[in-house]
Parts: C-alpha cells; structure tokens; sequence
C-alpha cells in the first residue's frame, strides 16, 4: 500500500486544482512519494473519501483544497463516534481564504507544504464540536477544524461562496465584506457560555474560534491557540455600518479586541440562541443557520505541520 492517499477537490481555487493536481502530482513522483489519491465530485464527498481510505489503513491522509476542503476531509476521520488517532491529516492548500494554514505554519505553495508532508511531523490539535440546524430546519451536527461564526460572518461566506473568487482570497472576502455590510442587519441573540449567561441583545458577529484567521487573512482570534483546551470566543456587539467599516482595518492585524464593543472569552462551551436564523458558516461553508452549541474536543486530531 502507498503511504499517502491524497482527497483533490478540482473545483477549489476557482476551479483551477483539477489543471495544477498533475502539476502537484508530477512533484510528489519526483520528491520519491508514494500516493493514491480521489477527486471530489460534491458537497461532503470528500468526508466519505476519507473515511474509507482510513478504513483501508492509510495512514496519512492529505487534503487537496480551500479550508471547506480540509474541513470535509476532517470530518471523515470521525469513525464510530470517535475521531481515529490511526491517520493524520496533511493539507496542501488550494482555497480562497487558505486561512487554518496561517495558523498551523504551512506554506502556501505547494512545494513547501509537501517538504511538510515528507518530515511526517505530526501536532495533536482540538476540534470544536458544532451543533446546529440544517436548511430544512433539522438538527445536525459537524466539527470545526478553524472558525465558526454566526452573523456577519455568515452572511459574509454566503456572498463569497456564490460570486466569482479569481480575484483571491483577500480581495474576495474583503469585497464581499464591504458589499455585506452595507446590506447587513445586526441579529438579537444571547450568548451563554460555561452555563453562565454573558450578552443578550443585537449583535454583529460572534465566532467561536479554534484557529487565529478567517476572511482570507483576518486576524479575528489572535488569541486562540490550537491545542489549548478551549474556544476562543469572540463577541461584535451591536455596531453600526460605519463604526463596523471604520474598524474593519483593524481586524487584520488583530487590534479589534481593544474596541468597546468587542468582548472575547476562553471557553468550553458556547451556546448562541435567538427567534430568527442566524447565518452560520463553519471554516467557510455555510451548512445551515443557528441557534447553535460549541462544544471544545481537546486533542482530537493529529495534523501534519
């Protein structure tokens, strides 16, 4: 059996991976690595993949996309209620946003992430269990490798998920948050964390965060760490359009945390309640809507960085 089983999603990057896999492809033979791999053909192939690659013993798992991608494969490595700890994951990063891997210190380029992938150097990370309801309004679950967040962060996905992404990451995410800004509502909500109530009212965006960046570079959470035990959890108050795009710049440096406004707490459990639907995207994606329960899995995974 080869060592490494790759999962491609070809429609990632605007649909250039399918072209740039036999680029990728050609280097991995050359760099001596042995690998199988699968294309994805649709939403949640990729989870399906995964976990019967590491049902046939692969070891080394490697995701081939943007974060949607790596949050799909992840996923599969939950088995019979359980993650396995008998694979790990790698990723070669093919997105828009391409922001887990900011976080995790691996290369954007393909070259340097496959040097990654050879050293087999593997981090025990956490995951953020997250349970929420689906578009037909059934409840559902999935995990989180990177951020989730619900308000403007969702409204946000869903415009970049369904326009054009030649432009990249940066420039697509911050077009389409200058674009949903101006449209955007401020949704009520209470935010109970640790069973302890801590806001009730109209709110921005609050995010429950694993890793540091979202946005394709946004420096939402610069104080959450990996393999911390805890959800980093970040609360927008209610702010206008102008207070929200006169402190945009600040997001991406992370110096958002010192506005009146804006509340963070460490935490292993997050529940986000409100009477309308609040937009919810999960590293990127937008699976359904919330009321939604963040729950911390300590160490749940090993990564490949």
């Amino acid at each position: 059996m080869r060592e490494f089983y790759f999962v491609v999603n070809p429609a990632s990057a605007n649909g250039t991976t399918k072209t740039v896999w036999m680029e990728i492809g050609e280097y991995l033979k050359g760099k001596g690595i042995e690998y199988d791999f699968a294309f994805t053909t649709g939403p949640n192939h990729a989870t399906q993949i995964t976990t019967e690659a590491i049902k046939k013993g692969y070891k080394w798992i490697v995701a081939v996309g943007g974060d949607g991608t790596v949050n799909e494969v992840m996923n599969g490595f939950y088995i019979e209620g359980q993650f396995t700890q008998k694979a790990a994951l790698g990723i070669i990063s093919r997105g828009t946003g391409c922001d887990l891997i900011r976080t995790l210190g691996i290369p954007k380029e393909y070259q340097g992430a496959v040097e990654i992938l050879q050293g087999k150097k593997t981090r025990e990370i956490d995951l953020i269990k997250v349970e929420y309801l689906n578009f037909w309004g059934e409840k559902e679950q999935r995990y989180c490798i990177n951020i989730s967040d619900v308000g403007l962060g969702g409204y946000v996905a869903q415009r970049v998920n369904h326009t054009s992404k030649s432009a990249g990451g940066l420039w697509s995410y911050l077009r389409g948050t200058l674009l949903s800004i101006l449209k955007y509502k401020n949704r009520q909500g209470k935010v109970i964390i640790d069973g302890q109530e801590v806001y009730d009212g109209r709110f921005s965006l609050i995010a429950a965060a694993n890793g540091k960046y979202f946005g394709g570079g946004m420096k939402l959470a610069p104080m959450a760490e990996l393999d911390d035990g805890y959800i980093s959890t970040i609360l927008l108050g209610n702010m206008g359009k102008v207070e929200l795009l006169l402190n945009l710049a600040k997001v991406y440096d992370g110096s958002h945390l010192t506005h009146p406004k804006v509340k963070d707490y460490k935490a292993k459990e997050v529940v986000i309640s409100s009477n309308e639907r609040l937009p919810l995207e999960i590293d990127g994606e937008n699976p359904g809507f919330g009321t939604v329960k963040y729950s911390i899995i300590e160490k749940a995974i090993k990564v490949i960085c």
